[in-house]
């Protein structure tokens, strides 16, 4: 884990300039050439958005660990119980602006205070980043990201990651790792345009609920040197 004094020195190393902005509706990242999309904290309301995203064919194909069919009850449980403490971390984080704050953010197993990919013209969330120390590999942070199929082809995946890895590097983070099944092109696409670089390929048995068969898996990493 980063200690607070690495952090700073890393950030002044590094010379990666705070990227969280504050607006009338609170913090946000924006995603570079995409002025109307941004990474923003999650609202209750963005129930429906998760539910109706991940159960999308061409996303549900490739979940392993969430619920099949995807609920509301899921959302709640997976997004929406971190709110509160999503939001005394952001009170901290605007309070250190434009410094890292003090602390990393809460362990709360991915979930990216923010997470809920926004277009901020309507409001709508059309895309779910994670983010956070790796279960895979400890020591390391992770990120994955879904969009809804009907903002693909956009450069909006790409976007996402990119803000995200920029926010983790901010922290002091040195080391994100992604991962994705060898037959998703695109998504293995979207990662290494957002400048990660494969480092190994493993075979994976999927769980028994999704027949049991063994896929290949692309590791990638984005190094801060």
């Amino acid at each position: 884990m980063t200690t607070m004094s690495e952090t700073l020195a890393n950030k002044e190393d590094n010379d990666t300039s705070c990227l969280v902005l504050v607006d009338e509706e609170g913090p946000y990242i924006p995603l570079d050439g995409l002025p109307d999309f941004r990474l923003t904290p999650w609202r209750p309301g963005d129930v429906d958005d998760v539910v109706d995203i991940f159960n999308r064919p061409e996303v549900e194909k490739w979940a392993v660990f969430r619920d099949i069919p995807y609920t509301p009850a899921s959302a709640h449980t997976d997004f929406f119980t971190h709110i509160p403490t999503h939001r005394a971390y952001l009170t901290q984080l605007i309070s250190s602006l434009p410094y890292p704050p003090p602390s990393l953010p809460p362990d709360t197993k991915r979930k990216f205070i923010f997470g809920a990919v926004r277009q901020h013209s309507t409001g709508r969330l059309v895309g779910v980043v994670s983010l956070g120390e790796s279960s895979h590999q400890p020591g390391n942070w992770e990120v994955s990201y879904q969009l809804n199929p009907d903002f693909h082809r956009r450069g909006i995946g790409k976007g996402m990651i990119v803000s995200a890895v920029k926010f983790a590097s901010w922290l002091g983070v040195k080391r994100v790792l992604a991962f994705c099944e060898k037959a998703n092109p695109a998504s293995s696409g979207a990662l290494r345009s957002a400048g990660f670089k494969q480092f190994m390929e493993v075979d994976i048995p999927l769980p028994e609920h999704l027949g049991g068969k063994v896929r290949p898996v692309l590791f990638f990493e984005h190094v801060v040197e």
